[in-house]
């Protein structure tokens, strides 16, 4: 998964284009440094039941899409998220802590 700042949202490549213009499976993670074209669809409505890893973000990114999820974010400290109160991969709290630096 790539975050994506402009936009706000989450996403995983499923297929980009190589140098040469072919087309290649998002299962070849080797595509470091070529261009990716991502589709947002506000009406999909495609929900994240998972809590992300947020980690490394700065605190205003992740509080931007962590309320936009629904979850009621605390921030401790200002810069990047450092720690977070629930690990990713666990189902998306209500309420969530980000610890930065």
């Amino acid at each position: 998964m790539y975050w994506c700042a402009s936009v706000g949202v989450w996403y995983d490549v499923a297929e980009y284009s190589g140098s040469r213009g072919e087309s290649r499976s998002g299962q070849d993670r080797s595509h470091a440094g070529t261009r990716v074209r991502l589709t947002v669809d506000p009406a999909a409505n495609d929900s994240v039941q998972v809590m992300p890893d947020v980690r490394g973000l700065s605190a205003r990114q992740a509080m931007l899409w962590l309320t936009q999820q629904g979850v009621k974010v605390t921030v401790k400290g200002t810069g990047t998220v450092q720690r977070q109160s629930t690990k990713a991969g666990e189902p998306l709290p209500a309420e969530a802590v980000l610890q930065c630096i």
